[in-house]
């Protein structure tokens, strides 16, 4: 299948495995889980990132204590939100915000928490036909029946790339509906003009 940068329609790749969808865990983690040099410390809170010797040390609560994480590499993904907030309460980040905050500045990268902007999208939802449930009833016999299945790349009017639209069907299970099934329609926008600040409140 080859796919490109421009307006168009296909199916959309997922990672799924004999019919369930695949995470990092699944691919990455659950193979090594018993390795040697593995430690995996469930229901901690990434709480700060230490900084000593110019070397970065995680440090998480866990049961309400702290506790030092030491790697060769340490690698913060916390999201969007989770990961300039540990930055900043680290001393990450503006050095005149962090010391408001009487937080010690280890790095003055203003950077850290800006530039934040999401992908809003509207959606339809409206019930499967009678004819809609039967033929998805009769392939899913023979086969595997994803949920989301296609992806389409619109320019709107005020695009000023290839596209600046996704548009991403799919149908699912709904008891509530005559036919057992629920379409829904959404629409994301790619290209926000706005942009956002995460910063720390007093």
């Amino acid at each position: 299948m080859t796919w490109t940068a421009g307006v168009g329609c296909g199916a959309e790749p997922v990672n799924v495995v004999d019919g369930v969808r695949w995470n990092t865990a699944f691919a990455y983690l659950d193979p090594v889980r018993g390795h040697s040099r593995l430690a995996i410390v469930a229901d901690a809170a990434v709480d700060r990132v230490l900084i000593a010797n110019s070397r970065a040390v995680g440090r998480a609560v866990k049961d309400g204590q702290p506790l030092e994480l030491h790697a060769e590499l340490v690698v913060l993904s916390a999201g969007a939100y989770g990961t300039p907030e540990i930055l900043l309460r680290s001393g990450i980040g503006s050095a005149a915000d962090l010391r408001e905050h009487g937080i010690e500045v280890h790095a003055d990268l203003p950077g850290v928490g800006a530039n934040l902007h999401d992908h809003p999208a509207s959606q339809l939802e409206f019930a499967g036909t009678e004819r809609l449930g039967e033929e998805l009833e009769l392939f899913a016999r023979t086969c595997w029946l994803p949920e989301e299945q296609t992806l389409a790349k619109i320019a709107s009017p005020v695009a000023d790339g290839p596209f600046d639209l996704h548009v991403y069907p799919w149908v699912e299970p709904d008891e509530a509906q005559p036919s057992g099934w629920r379409c829904v329609v959404p629409v994301g926008l790619l290209t926000p003009k706005s942009r956002g600040r995460l910063r720390l409140l007093p």
